[in-house]
């Protein structure tokens, strides 16, 4: 019994190792937002 404890905690584990978060392709859309506003609210010229 204990081994499939240990089972189901092991992939549990690698589950949450593949589900994170695209840091680069989030970076990358908050960039381009804050540049697009930045870029409309700021006064030409």
């Amino acid at each position: 019994m204990n081994q499939n404890v240990a089972c189901a905690s092991q992939s549990a584990a690698s589950n949450w190792s593949s589900d994170r978060l695209p840091c680069a392709g989030l970076l990358a859309l908050v960039m381009a937002g804050f540049i697009c506003i930045l870029t409309e609210t700021l006064p030409a010229g």
